[in-house]
């Protein structure tokens, strides 16, 4: 998914592969290199949701999608974000769209933090000898 994300950002921002590697500090093999192994540091992650100044969840979450560059969130709220292919000013993200952004992120946070603890209470089960 995250590779997908990328994708879907260089091409609705015109950015170069040559443009998203420099910004970043990385070479064009070196950015080709972790796409084709899918493989991407979360450092390097965060410096490419910097760059195109989404939040870091754009890239895990597959409800957000970004058109005429705006990012819209699985909640329905857009999140403005400015063309990073040099032309027109950066628009940042706003209080509002933070704070529901976090609230977004507290509740996947939440589901998966119960989606594990079920995961333990099954794998216990099992290793006592069945569900009961």
């Amino acid at each position: 998914m995250i590779i997908s994300k990328l994708k879907e950002l260089r091409k609705a921002n015109k950015v170069t592969e040559k443009q998203l590697a420099t910004a970043c500090g990385m070479t064009v093999n070196g950015l080709r290199s972790i796409i084709s192994r899918n493989d991407i540091k979360l450092s390097t992650l965060t410096k490419i949701a910097e760059y195109f100044n989404v939040p870091i969840t754009y890239f895990f979450d597959e409800n957000m999608q970004v058109t005429n560059n705006v990012v819209h969130n699985s909640n329905g709220n857009n999140i403005v974000h400015g063309n990073v292919s040099g032309e027109g000013n950066n628009i940042g993200i706003g209080q509002n769209e933070y704070k529901k952004e976090f609230e977004h992120l507290k509740e996947i946070l939440a589901l998966k933090e119960e989606m594990i603890e079920m995961q333990r209470t099954l794998i216990k089960n099992l290793q006592q000898g069945g569900m009961h």
